[in-house]
């Protein structure tokens, strides 16, 4: 969760970061969509407008065998 004055801004490709400088920011979201593709995880993310907060929910499947 972040806090996020504006929601935010989206394209067909997904999310646009509205950092000025490439060298801030963070690992991306196309590669964690990736890596939820590969491991069959889900990524959901969401804007709260009440508390002006933007979420993202990783999710990966367990496999218990005993």
């Amino acid at each position: 969760m972040n806090s996020c004055k504006e929601p935010p801004e989206t394209s067909e490709m997904g999310f646009i970061s509205r950092k000025q400088k490439r060298g801030q920011h963070g690992i991306g979201l196309m590669s964690v969509k990736r890596i939820m593709k590969k491991y069959k995880g889900n990524l959901e993310q969401y804007y709260e407008e009440n508390d002006k907060t933007f979420h993202s929910v990783v999710v990966f499947p367990v496999n218990i065998s005993g």
